[in-house]
């Protein structure tokens, strides 16, 4: 049960950084700082994938979005 509480904080968390990232990607004046929220914004996404055990999804997260974008 205590896993369980601590996984759903993780969870909440992840969803509430992807949230505060995707509003700066769109408000930001600078383009470097909006890839950088970006990519933070698919890093986030790719634990929430995880955490809901959907690895070929975060692995895919992983390797074609932030590869990409990183690049």
């Amino acid at each position: 049960l205590n896993l369980l509480k601590k996984m759903s904080k993780l969870f909440y968390g992840c969803v509430t950084l992807v949230l505060f990232f995707s509003v700066s990607v769109i408000n930001n004046k600078n383009p470097i700082f909006a890839v950088f929220s970006l990519i933070l914004v698919f890093f986030n996404i790719t634990i929430v994938l995880l955490l809901l055990e959907v690895n070929f999804a975060a692995l895919t997260m992983v390797l074609v979005y932030i590869g990409a974008v990183a690049v």
